[in-house]
């Protein structure tokens, strides 16, 4: 295996075709994006007592009181699942119902937060499905976000919070897939197992074909559309997708067992600018690119793009 132990984000940015240019933005916008969490924290400090914990956690809130406008009006199908969600929550786990939202079919997901300096603490996601033959939930997913366990966690969980509440379909990604080989295989042809569309789409017809994006702009000079189950860069002079990626949550595993299952990658390295290991498989004329937490080495991002030669 080739290893490449010094390398910054950039080479992300050269395998989605960003310029030198759009490059030499990068530190600043990172430091931008930090700054604009940190702001957050301060205009809205968070504790027991006020009232973002006690919207989160209020057993009357949740989405049908966030989201009242009129195209937000239930059906009375949405309304009656939304009812028998709440009734077996509290009889199976005798609490509070939390904020929570529909995500489809039997699944539901419920935002906690925790104002005390434990490793459980912060921003609690956690993901159910329910069993509505059996009046059963069975815990699906859950993703704490705190200081213990990443950097910038609580910031970073206070995002999603913001994201989640902006708009009905925004949740956040959990466990939905399972790696195999065929990872690879499809990555050959330029399509990424779990995300609808592959590589030389063009994006207006992924806009057309979705509601609202979560959020839509430009990372680091690179434009971008970013959804619950996925996110695609595209060049903006042919709005040909030339990137798709998503979220490690959905895989929930380590790079350890990326390897154990995919084989031996073409080049693994240490991203310093993001402070995460990653594998690079190259395969055909693409480049699957799988990092992970520096700490944890569990499986953040997952992203595929043209292929690119590397010294």
């Amino acid at each position: 295996m080739k290893r490449i132990f010094i390398i910054t984000f950039s080479l992300f940015l050269f395998l989605i075709g960003c310029s030198a240019g759009e490059i030499k933005n990068l530190n600043e916008a990172s430091f931008e994006k930090y700054q604009q969490a940190e702001k957050v924290v301060q205009t809205k400090p968070i504790n027991e007592n006020n009232e973002i914990t006690t919207q989160v956690n209020n057993s009357s809130s949740g989405v049908i009181s966030l989201n009242n406008s009129d195209s937000d009006v239930l059906s009375f199908n949405e309304f009656k699942s939304f009812n028998e969600f709440k009734d077996i929550f509290n009889d199976n786990l005798h609490g509070n119902v939390p904020m929570f939202k529909r995500i489809n079919d039997d699944i539901y997901q419920t935002i906690e937060y925790y104002d005390v300096q434990l490793d459980g603490s912060g921003w609690v996601f956690k993901t159910w499905k329910l069993d509505p033959k059996t009046s059963t939930l069975t815990l699906v997913d859950e993703t704490i976000y705190n200081d213990h366990k990443m950097e910038f966690g609580y910031e970073l969980g206070r995002y999603w919070y913001d994201l989640w509440t902006s708009d009905k379909n925004n949740y956040h990604p959990y466990q939905n897939l399972t790696l195999t080989t065929a990872m690879l295989d499809e990555a050959k042809k330029g399509k990424l197992i779990g995300v609808e569309y592959g590589i030389g789409i063009n994006i207006n017809k992924i806009k057309d074909a979705r509601p609202t994006p979560m959020e839509e702009g430009y990372y680091e000079g690179a434009p971008y559309v970013f959804y619950p189950e996925d996110t695609y860069f595209y060049n903006e002079e042919e709005q040909t997708v030339s990137a798709v990626a998503f979220k490690g949550d959905r895989l929930n595993i380590t790079l350890g067992e990326v390897e154990a299952i995919l084989g031996t990658a073409t080049y693994e390295g240490f991203n310093e600018m993001e402070n995460e290991p990653y594998f690079l498989y190259e395969v055909g004329e693409y480049s699957l690119y799988i990092s992970g937490d520096n700490d944890t080495k569990s499986v953040r991002d997952v992203i595929l793009s043209h292929n690119q030669i590397i010294d």
